[in-house]
């Protein structure tokens, strides 16, 4: 008995001692509201795995001018374009070094993004006349390669630093406009067809819309999806 109490007190404590794990957030994230964690764990010497989540409520975007040049049409009305998202990444390292989990890194990457957008779309010159406001999510999923370096501030506090990463991928996505008030004039749903058509012509992904009545319409996505991963500032502690 007195074997088995040794050995449940000594066993964590002896884990403990190895610090093989790293808790993490990235702080350019949380700049902009994108609050995010990442667990990384020690596989071997040079190599280890995390796991990484990120949610970032929806709201007005934080780089609308990136988007707008994305998007060449003037029928979105980026000023009230709202975006949310959340991401699961799952990361393998290679690291260079001489150490654990320290040094310069090579890490190859998998992500699932979703994304929570209310897209309005301009269908007339007028200002009395408000844009409909598409409403639903994008899925992503894709692949990369991120390159950074790792180091210990302290015995217990990491610094990780991502330099230069980016990913490739397919999406998906569809969104919807219903009880739109006031109804729309059969003219009105020629200009907001017309406009829902022009999107095809948008950017990267391919859009189908469709008007289905006086007070409903619809728009699905499908496309590539780019992103990258660059200048991330990373604290961590380890244990």
């Amino acid at each position: 008995m007195k074997k088995i109490i040794f050995l449940l007190f000594f066993i964590p404590q002896m884990l403990f001692a190895q610090k093989k794990s790293v808790l993490k957030t990235n702080l350019c994230g949380l700049a902009i509201n994108n609050y995010n964690l990442i667990y990384e764990r020690s596989l071997t010497k040079k190599i280890s795995f995390s796991l990484g989540y990120r949610k970032m409520s929806k709201d007005v975007l934080p780089y609308k001018s990136e988007l707008q040049s994305q998007f060449k049409n003037k029928d979105i009305n980026f000023d009230i374009f709202k975006l949310g998202n959340e991401a699961i990444t799952t990361e393998l390292r290679l690291y260079l070094g001489k150490h654990r989990m320290k040094g310069f890194y090579f890490a190859p990457y998998g992500r699932y993004a979703n994304f929570d957008l209310t897209f309005p779309i301009k269908f007339s010159d007028s200002v009395d006349v408000n844009p409909v406001q598409m409403e639903g999510k994008i899925s992503s999923y894709s692949v990369g390669l991120m390159m950074g370096i790792q180091c210990n501030l302290s015995k217990r506090l990491v610094f990780d630093f991502w330099l230069l990463g980016g990913h490739y991928g397919k999406s998906k996505g569809s969104l919807t406009a219903s009880n739109i008030n006031p109804e729309l004039s059969k003219e009105d749903q020629d200009n907001l067809q017309k406009s829902l058509s022009d999107l095809k012509d948008a950017g990267p992904f391919s859009f189908e819309g469709k008007v289905t009545s006086s007070t409903s319409a619809t728009l699905s996505s499908t496309g590539p999806w780019i992103g990258l991963r660059t200048l991330g500032i990373t604290l961590g502690y380890r244990f």
